[in-house]
This record gives structure tokens, C-alpha cells and sequence, in this order.
């Protein structure tokens, strides 16, 4: 362990001790899932491909099919690049979110295309930022177990890296947490009137540079079904520039939503840290993750300064008749 509890009591913490928060969990969590992979006989030959996708991510993940998220090496690689930032994405979601409807009591959250979790983080983040614990029934919808698993190591190093009295309130009994393939296949029972949410950090596959009418069709299918059966009460989105209409066109076909929708909030710039790349990217660098500069691909500093971006993207959420 490279931090002893980058927060040591329970208190309102800043942004920057949540950032130091992240740090000790994308190193320990990364560290974690690289270490069960390694001494497999495939390691070189995956270490491999993780080279050449961080070397052209967009490209090979849609050259020759579907996405590749199935893979150990892809996981690995979408943990280390892009999770941190996804997690600051879903932390400012849940706090814009909080911020119109207050902190409810308890929340029922079905997370479609959940990938390493970065829902389920930013939302134990916004209620750790703002001290309002609330009971909790998480189901992640993603159908790479690659992708939960590298999103359990990390989730499992965010709550050990927190105080005592914090990381309890975000355990069992409060918070539950479950696991799907499959739209919407919780019974959703849970004590009281429970806010339900249908959330989407980042889907990945309503993109225009995706020509896969298959993966494309899933997408729609497992939202539609995730809407028509919780019939929510909010829906949390997010996008990247310029990739909000597809996603908007899916989720507003849902004949729920009040009208007229909410304006919609662009996601927002942090940053770039100055400081030397954190232990997650050197980490890497030593196992051989990290392919060297070239060209238009990012140095190992660049990535690390821009970890927590979340952005350039789009925020938007739905609201539906709360009938008492």
C-alpha cells in the first residue's frame, strides 16, 4: 500500500482529498487485477494488444467487430485510461442530480453498460462529499465480466482507503450491490418508497463511429428494457461531445419522461495536474502497459495530468411523475 488511508477521519472532505482518494484505488486496483493476470501464458501476448489499443484505441476497438471489453487486456487498459475520469463524470452527475431532488433516503440504481464501475463510485463519492448516507441497492448491467471484475478491484481499494466509520455506512446491509447480464433483472425490493434511477455513464456503443448495427441494436434493446421495466423516477445520462444525440435519441423514446426535459449541463473541465504521473501510470509502465510516445499517441505524463477529466461531454437527466 503506497497511501495509509488518504482520508483519515470522517469528515466533509475537499475535492482534492477525493482525488487523493482515486489515486490510492486506480493504483491499488489496478495493481490488483494486473497481478491475477500476469503469470498466465498469455500475459506477454495480451500485454501486447494492450500496447497497440492504448496506441489506437478507437480504431481497434471497432476495425474488425465488436468491442473487445470481453478481454482481461481491454479491461485493464479502459481501468488504467479512462476510469478515474468516468468516476468524476458520475461524481458531478449525481451531484447536480442531488442538488434538484435532495439526498433521498434510499435509491434503487440500475446502471446500463456499467463497464469497471465508475457509476457506482461516483455515486458513493457524492454521497461521501456531501455526508448523506442513504440506503443503497446497486445493480450493474455489463456483459463483460472483465470489466466487473476490474471494477470490483477498484471499488473494493476506493472503500479501504476511506475511514472506518465512512467505508461501513457503503457496505452491507446500506448498500447493497449485484451484478447482471441481462436487462433489468431485479425484483427491487427494498424497504419504503425508494428513488428509482436508470443511469448510463458513457455508453459506449451509440457512437457515430461505430457502424455495428448488432452492438448498436443491444444498446437500445437493454436501455428500452431497463426504462419500460423499473419505470424510473430520474435517468442520469452522460456522453461525449458530439456523441449526445445517440444516446438522447434512445433514452427519449420512454414515454415517462416529464415534459419539457431539463437543459442539459456540460460535463466540467479540470485541470491538467502538474505533477509527476501518479503510481497507477508507473505501474503500468513497469508491466509493460505503456506504449512509448509516438506521434499522436499520448506520453505516459499526459495521460496521468489529464486522469481526471471528464470531459469534453454532456450531462443530461430525465424526470418522471412521481405518483404517491
Amino acid at each position: 500500500m503506497i497511501w495509509k488511508n488518504p482520508m483519515h477521519a470522517l469528515h466533509t472532505p475537499t475535492q482534492r482529498e477525493l482525488e487523493k482518494l482515486l489515486d490510492y484505488a486506480h493504483y491499488e486496483g489496478f495493481s490488483s487485477y494486473v497481478n491475477q493476470t500476469k503469470h498466465r501464458a498469455t500475459f506477454k501476448e495480451d500485454r501486447a494488444k494492450a500496447q497497440a489499443m492504448m496506441a489506437e484505441l478507437r480504431e481497434r476497438m471497432y476495425r474488425d467487430g465488436p468491442p473487445l471489453y470481453h478481454e482481461e487486456y481491454a479491461a485493464a487498459v479502459y481501468l488504467l485510461l479512462y476510469h478515474t475520469g468516468r468516476c468524476v463524470a458520475a461524481q458531478f452527475a449525481y451531484r447536480e442530480l442531488f442538488k434538484r431532488i435532495g439526498t433521498p433516503t434510499s435509491l434503487l440504481v440500475h446502471d446500463v453498460g456499467a463497464g469497471t464501475g465508475a457509476g457506482r463510485a461516483g455515486l458513493a463519492l457524492a454521497i461521501v462529499e456531501g455526508l448523506n448516507f442513504c440506503e443503497v441497492r446497486y445493480t450493474a448491467q455489463e456483459p463483460s465480466e472483465a470489466m466487473l471484475k476490474a471494477g470490483r478491484d477498484f471499488y473494493h481499494e476506493l472503500l479501504m482507503g476511506m475511514p472506518i466509520e465512512t467505508r461501513e455506512k457503503l457496505k452491507r446491509p446500506t448498500w447493497l450491490y449485484e451484478e447482471t447480464d441481462q436487462p433489468a433483472q431485479s425484483d427491487w425490493n427494498l424497504a419504503g418508497d425508494p428513488t428509482r434511477i436508470v443511469t448510463a455513464f458513457h455508453l459506449s456503443v451509440p457512437y457515430d463511429q461505430n457502424k455495428l448495427p448488432e452492438v448498436q441494436q443491444a444498446a437500445e434493446a437493454s436501455m428500452k428494457a431497463a426504462l419500460q421495466h423499473i419505470k424510473p423516477h430520474v435517468g442520469v445520462f452522460t456522453a461525449p461531445a458530439g456523441k449526445e444525440e445517440q444516446l438522447r435519441t434512445i433514452i427519449d423514446q420512454y414515454p415517462g419522461w416529464q415534459q419539457p426535459v431539463p437543459d442539459d449541463i456540460p460535463l466540467p473541465t479540470v485541470k491538467e495536474r502538474k505533477e509527476q504521473p501518479t503510481h497507477a501510470y508507473w505501474r503500468a509502465a513497469e508491466e509493460g502497459f505503456v506504449p512509448p510516445k509516438d506521434g499522436e499517441n499520448p506520453s505516459l505524463e499526459e495521460r496521468s495530468r489529464r486522469r481526471f477529466q471528464p470531459g469534453p461531454g454532456t450531462l443530461f437527466m430525465r424526470f418522471a411523475e412521481r405518483k404517491e
